[in-house]
């Protein structure tokens, strides 16, 4: 990125001590582990739901 804003003429910042972007934003966290594995089960079986459905849909066995 700096060699693109150096190219670009734009001003570069430098930090001496760089602050965490969750410790700057009080409502952004990463939700538990649990409720990631959750939510991609649940968004496979979506897919997978999806698949049939259009593989039957143009199959014409309805």
């Amino acid at each position: 990125m700096r060699r693109e804003a150096l190219a670009r003429g734009w001003p570069v910042l430098e930090f001496r001590r760089p602050v965490p972007l969750k410790k700057r934003l009080p409502g952004f966290s990463v939700p538990p582990r649990p409720a990631l594995v959750a939510a991609a089960a649940i968004g496979a079986a979506a897919a997978t739901a999806g698949l049939v459905w259009y593989t039957s849909r143009r199959r014409g066995t309805v």
